[in-house]
Order: structure tokens, then C-alpha cells, then sequence
């Protein structure tokens, strides 16, 4: 357990002067930055609870000569004088051009302190003097990209900024039991939180909630958007993989896209379809979440006719998405410095990806727009297009709730649509494409998978204003969800090879029957095949046999450290009882208790998926392990040790799966079942 505020002062001081027996002196130093970033966020919407840092918050003065660009300094000082920027404690929308071009100015002034010490002060001065949801907002990208904070372990955003992620009638449960004197002392308080239709729910989406609404699904969403804000170039700041921004962006909506049908084929519900030109949504939706203001986000009545709302932004839409579809047809796009240029097949979902999106490396972005932008402002403001009245924004302005409105994947669909167009009118691979000579695949077993429900427990008292740091260090309010998880499996894969060589393997898994009971051809379900494992793998000469582990597969991480449990881990490993951070947590991925849709009691059929290829052309003999976790993006970024399309083998069309069944790839029929948490824990007879 956290130690009191005193004694967490004395801790710091001590540490300072006289490393820990078995810290290293440079470790420690790291370790006490890890603790000052802890303590910047606990309670961040209140004045700083430890005197030195309210002290520097207090007394910080800006200076030009402390900041790679000094103009910036200027420049927000002339902002703060003109009375434009967003008053504290509004919200604030990613899709707002003004409220962005704010989250840029406070992000490049903590991106440009020339030291530690200066972004840490930086941080501080902003923290109590802008608007809060904009500095989280800039706070979390500029930490994420430094160079000497980027390693730093932060607590999960839902435990940061709970009312984003927990409905308003749990976080009024919150301030009532805080009123009431529970949670505080050693005696924790729990509080039940369902879902928004769990675990029934009266439409088709509320049956879904569970899985739009997981916290740990929208958390690993916003820091992706964190870690490749829109608005920044790849050129000029140090984000990593950012050369393949474009592909990031196209391999995470087509996953999460697959993922997200397949929890649907777990409840018989059919493929999504995409948002379309009448603009006509008969999904209706109620978020049920309070803003840190106790502004409720606007709901959407059902049927709700949008072409009045905003015209302008529709034609926009239209415009761009004619453009593009213009550029795939024709082979050729317009580029803002080139002009007309004629693009490879290697680097084209990169630059669509890029024009989508329209982020800064896009080649025209006044030419192309910005279509995923505009569908998510457009469907953002359903309510009020002008904002006169300044009805609360919807969660379309904010990456950490995006996910939860069921139009989003509607929205997603479109956008994949524009991808697709593209990768039609490609050639399908040709068996020596695909081919590995002297490699087979002979088998493929898997485990049995089962998944379950389980209890999950969210700190939030981090919602609540407290009189002291000592208050803090006491306070232990959470909210209890239930949650999807999944049994341990293991999978083997069994391969011959003539001789000794390296192959980069991928295993895939997706639909074998659509909702209606139809079976897929592989084409028809080439675009719900979901890539949860990608590794290489030194094969010998003669059989071998490969067994990964669920909790080995690069996709996925374990479940964040809460921020009780990341404060203890900061103490002991100050107080050099164990090294920090521990190994799990400074994995990135997909979360790893949704690796497996729901599936059925009956059991939900799906096609594994596994094919072996020599590396890429280029690629260094002596190349390592594809090891996700040596990038930030972990293996959310286009490559790793490989040089072929992001989604190969499924990228292209499969007219003949005579043609795609090589022998280094095998298919396997496997079925995941979902059983209650009692039946997993009954012992067997």
C-alpha cells in the first residue's frame, strides 16, 4: 500500500541524496521522475497536493532561453493575454480546430524544454493555468514522445480520468460514498458497474456493450492516437514508425473493425453497415457519461435524419471521397509539392492512410480533405451543428469514447470501403508469391477456448477533489465491472523444412459462417480475419514443432497496473527490493483478455489461420525476433522484420483458393465457447 504523504516526501528527499542499496544512482534518478509523473496526474483538476510541486506551479516563470523554439513562450503569452483560450474546465472536442491548435501550443512548449527538469516545471505551470481536458491532452502526447519520458509508466486513463470510461450514475455513486465517509481509511468501497446494456440490453448494440464500453479497449485506443496525433508531421517530432503513419492507421480500423464483427457473430448479429449517403441512422444512442463539468454528453434519438445538420460538411465528405476514389481509378494522385505524380504498390495504403486521415503527412490535404475527421465532426454535432447553444460535445470528440457509440464502426466501414476500392483492383498474389519453397506446414492444434466474465476493479476516487495529499493516499474508492476474458491456450504448430532457414510467421483467425449460417468462401471473409500473432522463428532442418502461448502473442499486454499498484511498484523499486518496471507492464498491445471474441455456449465456429514466409528482400539475415515490445507502437506499426503489405496475405482478392492453399499455410477449423465464471471454476469430475 501507498505510504502517507509525510512519509512519501522524506522518501524523495532521502532518495535524492543517498541511492537505495542496489538502485543505481541513475536509476534512482529515473525512478523519482516515474514519481513526480504519478503525482502530476492523482487529482489533476485540483491544485497540486505536495508542496513542491505546488511551489513550482506557483513560482515557475517562462523563459525563451529554456526552449528549443524560445518563440513559443510569446506565443502563449500573447494567447493568455487575449482571453481566447478555453476556460478550465470546459470541454474540449480533438475534432475542434480551435481547441486543437491550443493542445499543439501546450504540447510543443512540454515537447521543446531543452531538459527533464524544464518540461516538468512546464508541465506543472500549465497544469493550473489552462484548460484541464487540453492539457491531459497534450500532456499525454508530449510525454509519450520525449525522449527521456517516453520509457515512463503511466497509470491506465481510466483510472486518471474515470468519468470518461464509468456511466454518470456510478460516478454520482462515487461522490455520494465520498460524502458519506466510505472508502477511506483501510476498508476499500466497492461500487457496481454495469454496463450500459449488459447483460441483456433491449437493442442488438446494448447486447454489445460489454465490449464497446471495456475500458482497457478505449484506453489501448486513445494512447494510439496519443502516440500519432493528426495534427503533428512525422518529420519534425520524434514519433516512432511515423514514416508508416499512414499504414498504422489502416492496420488499426481494419482490426479492430474485424474484431469488433466478430464479437457480433458471437450474438448472431450481421456485418455492419457502413454510414451512407442519406445519412439516415436508425442506431439510436445514449452514452450515460458526465464530462468533468457534470455536463452530460449529448445522446442520439433513433432514426435520426441528419442531412439538414450540416450541408457544408456533407459536401465536403462527397468531394473527398470522389477525389480519392479518382486517384485509386486513375493510378495517379495530386501532391500539394509534385503535382500529378504516379504512386507504387508498396506505398500506397501508406499515402491513403495518410489522405484519410488527413493528417500532416498528408500530400494535399486541401485537395483530398480529411474524410474520417469530417464523418466523426459531422456525426458529432447531430445535435447542434452550430454549437449556439453550446450543447456538450458528443463522444466523437474524444479518442476515449469514441469507441463506444456503435456508429463508429459504421463510420469505419465507409472508411475501409476507400482501402478496399484500392487493394481490388490489385492483382491476387500468385502461388509463387505466396510460396515458401522447402517449408511446410504439416499441423496446427490449439487448446480449447473458452471465455468468461470476471470481475474487473477500477480505482476512481481520482474524480474527487481531497483536502490533502494524505486524504489522497487514503482514498480507495472502485468501481467492480465484470469484464470478457479467456481461459489460457496454447497453440503448435507443426513444420518441416528441408533445411535450416528464418521464417516470419503470421496466424490469422476469422469467420467460417456468417450470421445467417452461410459459409465463407475465404474472399468473402478475407476482411474479418483478425491478425493476433506475427513472429520469426529460426526453422531447422526437419520436423519442428512451435508452441506459443496466449500470453505470448505480440498482439496483446496484460492488464495495466493500476495507479496503486504503479505507486507501490515506484517505492519498492526505490526502496531497491525489486528492479522497475516490472516486465509486464512495458508491453503495448491490444488488451490481452480481448484476444478471443465472446463466442457462444454452443460455440462460435472460426478458421485459424497460419502461413510461414522466407523475410522480405532487404531484410538482414541475422534478423532478431519480431519483438513488438522493442516499439512503442508496439505491433500496431506497419513492419516487424518484414517487408510485405500490412494484412498480407489478406490484403488482396482470392479468386481461387486453389491458388492461396500453399503448403506453407494451413487452415484449421476451431471453436471458441463461453461458459459463466462458475463453470470455469467448478472443479472437473
Amino acid at each position: 500500500m501507498a505510504s502517507t504523504a509525510a512519509a512519501l516526501l522524506a522518501l524523495l528527499a532521502v532518495a535524492a541524496a543517498v541511492p537505495a542499496r542496489g538502485v543505481k544512482e541513475a536509476d534512482q534518478v529515473q525512478l523519482t521522475r516515474q514519481k513526480d509523473m504519478i503525482r502530476l496526474l492523482k487529482h489533476y483538476r485540483q491544485p497540486p497536493l505536495w508542496e513542491d510541486m505546488a511551489a513550482i506551479a506557483r513560482d515557475y516563470q517562462l523563459q525563451p532561453h529554456d526552449y528549443q523554439v524560445p518563440e513559443l513562450v510569446a506565443e502563449y503569452q500573447r494567447m493568455a493575454q487575449s482571453g481566447e483560450m478555453l476556460p478550465i474546465d470546459q470541454p474540449s472536442s480533438v475534432m475542434d480546430d480551435r481547441h486543437v491548435d491550443q493542445i499543439k501550443l501546450f504540447f510543443d512548449m512540454m515537447y521543446n524544454a531543452k531538459d527533464y527538469d524544464t518540461f516538468y516545471k512546464t508541465a506543472l505551470y500549465l497544469r493550473e493555468r489552462v484548460n484541464k481536458s487540453q492539457f491531459m491532452a497534450a500532456f499525454m502526447m508530449a510525454i509519450r514522445m520525449r525522449q527521456d519520458t517516453k520509457d515512463m509508466v503511466l497509470p491506465p486513463l481510466y483510472e486518471i480520468y474515470p468519468e470518461l470510461f464509468i456511466t454518470s450514475d456510478v460516478i454520482q455513486q462515487v461522490y455520494d460514498a465520498r460524502m458519506q465517509g466510505y472508502g477511506y481509511g483501510q476498508k476499500p468501497y466497492y461500487i457496481t458497474a454495469n454496463y450500459t446494456g449488459y447483460p441483456g440490453g433491449r437493442t442488438p448494440e446494448q447486447r454489445l456493450s460489454y465490449y464497446l464500453e471495456d475500458v482497457g479497449l478505449s484506453d489501448f485506443f486513445a494512447d494510439l492516437h496519443y502516440r500519432y496525433p493528426y495534427f503533428l508531421s512525422a518529420a519534425n517530432y520524434t514519433m516512432e514508425h511515423g514514416k508508416d503513419r499512414g499504414d498504422i492507421f489502416y492496420h488499426s480500423l481494419r482490426q479492430m473493425f474485424a474484431r469488433y464483427v466478430l464479437e457480433r457473430l458471437s450474438h448472431g448479429l450481421p456485418d455492419v453497415s457502413p454510414v451512407n449517403d442519406d445519412y439516415q441512422l436508425v442506431t439510436a444512442y445514449y452514452p450515460q457519461l458526465r464530462l468533468q463539468n457534470g455536463i452530460g454528453m449529448s445522446s442520439r434519438p433513433a432514426k435520426a435524419n441528419l442531412m439538414d445538420t450540416d450541408i457544408f460538411t456533407l459536401q465536403k465528405i462527397w468531394f473527398s471521397e470522389y477525389r480519392m476514389f479518382e486517384a485509386i481509378d486513375l493510378g495517379l494522385a495530386i501532391s500539394a509539392i509534385d503535382g500529378r505524380m504516379k504512386y507504387q504498390p508498396n506505398e500506397a495504403i501508406n499515402m491513403l492512410g495518410n489522405m484519410i486521415q488527413c493528417n500532416c503527412d498528408s500530400i494535399h490535404p486541401r485537395y483530398y480533405g480529411a474524410v474520417y475527421r469530417d464523418l466523426l465532426t459531422f456525426f458529432g454535432k447531430h445535435l447542434e451543428a452550430d454549437q449556439r447553444y453550446g450543447v456538450a460535445a458528443s463522444v466523437f470528440g474524444k479518442y476515449e469514447t469514441m469507441l463506444r457509440d456503435p456508429v463508429y464502426y459504421q463510420i469505419v466501414k465507409r472508411i475501409l470501403n476507400v482501402f478496399q476500392q484500392y487493394q481490388n483492383y490489385l492483382e491476387p498474389y500468385t502461388r509463387q508469391e505466396l510460396e515458401f519453397p522447402g517449408v511446410k506446414i504439416q499441423s496446427v492444434d490449439v487448446d480449447r477456448l473458452v471465455t468468461f466474465f470476471d470481475n474487473f476493479d477500477i480505482e476512481v476516487d481520482n474524480t474527487l477533489k481531497v483536502s490533502s495529499a494524505e486524504e489522497a493516499e487514503k482514498m480507495r474508492i472502485y468501481a467492480r465491472q465484470p469484464r470478457l476474458n479467456h481461459k489460457p491456450f496454447t497453440y503448435r504448430i507443426k513444420v518441416s523444412s528441408e533445411k535450416p532457414t528464418k521464417a516470419i510467421f503470421r496466424v490469422y483467425y476469422g469467420p467460417r459462417y456468417d450470421a445467417y449460417g452461410n459459409e465463407m468462401t475465404i474472399d468473402e471473409a478475407r476482411q474479418y480475419f483478425v491478425e493476433f500473432d506475427r513472429f520469426v522463428y529460426q526453422v531447422q532442418s526437419g520436423e519442428n514443432e512451435i508452441s506459443r502461448n496466449c500470453r505470448d502473442v505480440a498482439s496483446v499486454r496484460p492488464s495495466s497496473l493500476s495507479m496503486q499498484e504503479l505507486e507501490a511498484a515506484v517505492e519498492a523499486a526505490l526502496q531497491g527490493q525489486r528492479p522497475f518496471p516490472p516486465t509486464t507492464v512495458t508491453r503495448r498491445g491490444f488488451p490481452g483478455r480481448l484476444l478471443l471474441p465472446r463466442g457462444s455456449r454452443a460455440g462460435l465456429p472460426l478458421r485459424l489461420y497460419v502461413i510461414a514466409s522466407p523475410l522480405a528482400q532487404g531484410v538482414p539475415a541475422d534478423a532478431t525476433s519480431a519483438d513488438p515490445q522493442a516499439s512503442s507502437a508496439g505491433f500496431w506499426a506497419a513492419q516487424l522484420d518484414d517487408g510485405r503489405p500490412v494484412a498480407f496475405p489478406f490484403d488482396r482478392r482470392i479468386p481461387h483458393y486453389y491458388n492461396f492453399d500453399v503448403p506453407n499455410s494451413y487452415i484449421q477449423d476451431v471453436v471458441v465457447y463461453h461458459k459463466t465464471i462458475d463453470e470455469i471454476n467448478r472443479p472437473a469430475v
